[in-house]
């Protein structure tokens, strides 16, 4: 994906996917949570794999990356995946 799509998606997907930092911790922003979540649905790499590589824990990444699917789908259904009713 060129940087352009990915922007251009970002931009889309940001209101839903962006979550706010507390006193505790950094969050996770948003450009990493998409980059997650294409590279988790690019390479097929397991969550544990995915863990090691970005030490992000297992569990995390599994809720990031449902996250930001149900966010795709919500935000793109109306132009891009439309379907036929018979």
């Amino acid at each position: 994906m060129d940087n352009e799509t990915f922007t251009f998606l970002l931009r889309i997907l940001l209101p839903n996917v962006a979550k706010q930092g507390t006193s505790l911790r950094q969050s996770i922003s948003a450009e990493d949570r998409l980059m997650l979540t294409l590279r988790y649905l690019a390479t097929g790499e397991t969550l544990r794999s995915l863990s090691f590589s970005t030490r992000i824990a297992h569990n995390t990444l599994s809720v990031i990356i449902k996250e930001v699917l149900l966010a795709i789908c919500k935000c793109l259904e109306e132009e891009y995946l439309k379907v036929n009713m018979l």
